[in-house]
């Protein structure tokens, strides 16, 4: 009900008023809405035109991040394959060098084995000298 009455009370104010000062009155609410489509005409146009700027920077985001993560899959296989290719090569090839450096090991030990040998017999071969000189040589 106070819907109505106040629909009434603004009709008979409006009713009250004369010609010219109702269409003075209704080029004003006309101009202020006019003002509010334009600027409401300028939000839509700013929004599509931020719209449409963010589309183009995620679709580069996009773009750029599938690209690096393309070349850090290559730079992976890239690694892997040259670590798979190369350790077995390296291990391979470190087998070698150690059998060779045993070897290598083997034979100065008997050198030194074999001369700490000469040098033993050496040793008792003058004393059995010594003790037949001594024996013999009073």
């Amino acid at each position: 009900m106070y819907g109505l009455c106040y629909i009434l009370d603004f009709h008979f104010h409006w009713l009250m008023l004369s010609p010219v000062c109702r269409t003075q009155r209704l080029e004003q609410v006309q101009k202020v809405l006019l003002d509010e489509i334009n600027k409401l005409e300028k939000n839509d146009t700013v929004l599509k035109s931020m719209e449409k700027d963010l589309t183009v920077y995620w679709k580069k985001q996009a773009v750029a991040f599938h690209s690096y993560q393309e070349r850090e899959t290559t730079s992976n296989e890239t690694l892997k394959t040259a670590l798979q290719s190369n350790v077995c090569h390296s291990l391979e090839y470190e087998e070698r060098i150690f059998t060779s450096q045993m070897c290598l090991i083997r034979k100065d030990m008997k050198s030194v084995q074999d001369r700490l040998l000469s040098e033993m017999q050496d040793g008792e071969i003058k004393s059995v000298k010594r003790g037949l000189h001594a024996l013999f040589f009073p």
